[in-house]
C-alpha cells in the first residue's frame, strides 16, 4: 500500500478533533482506498472514486474551500477527489456519499470533506447497479430520497 498524511485543519463532520489522516492506497490501480486517522485507532474511512462509477459526476469548489485547500487558479491537477463508502451487511447496498466529498491537495498535503449545499447529490448513493435495470432510490437516514445513479 502507498500512503500519504494530509492535514484535515477542521477535522472532518464528526471527527473534528481529528486533524491527520492518511491515504492509503494500493500498488495496484483500483477504484478503492482507505482514509485512516493518524494516532486514532479504528478511525478508518473506506473511500471510493467517484468519477470510476459516476462519470458524470461533478461540482465547483467555493472560494473558502479553495482558500482552505490552498488551491491557487490554474492547479485543478493538484486535486483528488473521494467519496466515503458505507458498506451494510448487503453489501449489494453499498452506498457513497457524493453530498459531501473528500477533498485533497496533493502538493500541499490539505483535506477537507466539503459539503455541497444545493445539490443533487444525496448522503447515499447506490454504488452498485444491477445491469439491465434502473438505480432504486435509497432512504437515506433523514427519510429524504437519494439520488438515483446517473442523475
Amino acid at each position: 500500500m502507498n500512503n500519504v498524511v494530509y492535514t484535515f485543519p477542521r477535522g472532518v463532520p464528526g471527527f473534528e478533533n481529528i486533524r491527520e489522516f492518511e491515504l492509503l492506497t494500493p500498488e495496484e490501480p483500483s477504484p478503492f482506498a482507505y482514509l485512516r486517522a493518524v494516532g486514532e485507532s479504528g478511525v478508518c474511512f473506506l473511500v471510493a472514486d467517484p468519477f470510476a462509477f459516476f462519470p458524470d459526476y461533478e461540482f465547483e469548489l467555493g472560494d473558502d474551500a479553495k482558500a482552505e485547500l490552498d488551491l491557487a487558479e490554474g492547479r485543478e491537477g493538484d486535486v483528488q477527489v473521494w467519496a466515503i463508502v458505507t458498506v451494510p451487511e448487503n453489501v449489494r447496498e453499498t452506498t457513497v456519499n457524493l453530498l459531501a466529498p473528500v477533498v485533497l491537495n496533493t502538493r500541499s498535503r490539505l483535506g477537507k470533506q466539503v459539503i455541497l449545499h444545493d445539490s443533487r447529490y444525496a448522503v447515499k448513493c447506490p454504488l452498485f447497479v444491477p445491469r439491465g435495470s434502473a438505480a432504486e432510490p435509497i432512504q437515506t437516514d433523514a427519510g429524504e430520497r437519494a439520488s438515483e445513479r446517473g442523475r
